[in-house]
């Protein structure tokens, strides 16, 4: 049996900045993403007039975890 996918749920302010997680681009903030379980994610956000910003984040099993961008 193989551990259930977890959930990112990233968000920004201000709305509609563009999401890549691990290099896919998965649409635009506020989105939510299934992950592979217990395994390093890169989050990257671009919107046009503001600095890139990029975190790694793990999400353990079936669990959600949310990341806002100010």
């Amino acid at each position: 049996m193989e551990p259930a996918d977890g959930r990112l749920a990233i968000r920004s302010r201000p709305a509609g900045a563009s999401v890549l997680v691990d290099g896919r681009y998965v649409g635009q903030t506020p989105v939510e993403v299934e992950v592979g379980p217990g395994k390093e994610h890169e989050i990257q956000l671009t919107k046009s007039g503001f600095e890139r910003a990029s975190q790694k984040v793990t999400v353990t099993g079936a669990k959600s975890k949310g990341w806002t961008w100010c």
